[in-house]
């Protein structure tokens, strides 16, 4: 027999494709506005609560560049810590 399934916070795990690719994103001039795209058409085409996908890729980022900052890694929580305000 195989492990139990787990169901988890379908939001929680999208969180990290709102987020795929963020150099990228915060390269672009309109970064925070497809940012804010890509978070209504993950939420709308999956059928999960927009806010609460917005909540837990803000957690998420805010999480990574506070770890980022704590180990050293200064460019990686700036960029992070960026992503998060457009949410």
């Amino acid at each position: 027999m195989g492990p139990d399934p787990v169901v988890g916070e379908h939001a929680f795990d999208l969180a990290r494709l709102v987020r795929d690719r963020v150099e990228d994103l915060i390269a672009q001039t309109s970064g925070a506005s497809t940012t804010r795209r890509r978070v209504k058409r993950l939420a709308e085409s999956l059928e999960v609560d927009r806010e609460r996908l917005r909540g837990w890729t803000l957690f998420r980022a805010v999480e990574s560049g506070v770890r980022a900052r704590r180990v050293g890694r200064e460019q990686d929580a700036e960029l992070l810590l960026e992503f998060a305000s457009w949410l």
